[in-house]
């Protein structure tokens, strides 16, 4: 049996209370619920020392896995449940068990399965839906984890973000193109997304640029992506 202070991160502030009634209704004790996201969740959870923290998996649109890594790189230890509650898609949720986090609970599994998890976490035990087991068994080869962003891929994550072209970029920083291809690869990789525009936006949802340091990025592209953002932080 799980004891101990359960931590509730979303950014549907008008959902708290619901929340909150919902998980102590299924014998959660101490719950404590926030929106505060990267430096600061991660000082509250120094603080408070939950026994479990339940996230949600578009808390950092596409991009939460990684910054679940993040998060349990710099707290090693730590029972992270994810919870997709806004059709966060299956190919992608795999990637939290990769990563490290203990258990996936999918309220697309429907009522009767989404409470069994929510059983079994609430009992300690760790849990994962069904439709995310079975994708991840019928992998060929289980993944290694994405590492941590390097200094380099940083720097390179920064200057794309500003709109340098690859030219440019290999010019700034001395390397070759060929090398900027691979870390805007990894890049790619480790936050989950696709192309360059998509990959700004991953980058401004985790903290690492601000949405005015792009002076590049076609407005109608930006534009796209941002309704994206806004409507998965809003729900």
């Amino acid at each position: 049996m799980m004891t101990g202070t359960t931590l509730i991160v979303t950014r549907a502030i008008n959902h708290h209370q619901f929340y909150k009634n919902y998980l102590e209704k299924n014998g959660f004790n101490d719950v404590f619920i926030t929106d505060v996201d990267k430096s600061g969740l991660t000082m509250l959870i120094h603080e408070i020392k939950p026994c479990l923290v339940m996230i949600e998996a578009c808390f950092y649109n596409l991009s939460t896995p990684y910054m679940m890594r993040q998060l349990l790189y710099d707290i090693p230890d730590l029972n992270i449940a994810i919870v997709n509650m806004y059709d966060f898609p299956d190919k992608d949720a795999m990637l939290f068990i990769i990563n490290g986090v203990n258990s996936y609970l999918n309220l697309f599994d429907g009522q009767t399965e989404f409470r069994k998890g929510i059983a079994k976490i609430k009992d300690g035990k760790k849990y994962v839906s069904p439709v995310i087991n079975e994708r991840i068994r019928l992998l060929k080869e289980y993944p290694e984890p994405v590492d941590l962003i390097t200094l380099r891929q940083d720097e390179v994550l920064k200057l794309v973000c500003r709109g340098d072209s690859d030219i440019e970029i290999a010019n700034t920083l001395n390397i070759s193109i060929r090398t900027v291809h691979k870390h805007k690869e990894n890049l790619y990789l480790i936050f989950n997304v696709s192309n360059p525009v998509k990959l700004f936006w991953a980058a401004v949802s985790c903290g690492r640029t601000r949405m005015d340091d792009s002076f590049y990025y076609p407005k109608k592209d930006l534009g796209n992506e941002s309704i994206k953002m806004k409507v998965w932080s809003k729900k």
